[in-house]
């Protein structure tokens, strides 16, 4: 593992996506976390909260993360 390298995983949050167009997007970040794994490369996760009435609001579902 090189010590520069992580895989950052932004935002992939409930109120992020609808449905119909979220499967193959986490398909592909499984895909690329598992192999993170493996080769034992960091993962970061960043999760965005947002104030009253947006999609991400905190303690909502919507800033629940989805990889």
């Amino acid at each position: 593992m090189d010590s520069q390298v992580a895989l950052m995983v932004i935002d992939v949050q409930v109120g992020m996506f609808h449905e119909n167009n979220s499967d193959v997007l986490l398909r592909n970040i499984k895909l690329l976390t598992e192999q993170a794994r493996s080769s034992k490369t960091p993962i970061i996760y960043i999760q965005h909260s947002a104030r009253p009435g947006r999609a991400l609001e905190h303690g909502t579902p919507g800033p629940k993360l989805l990889a």
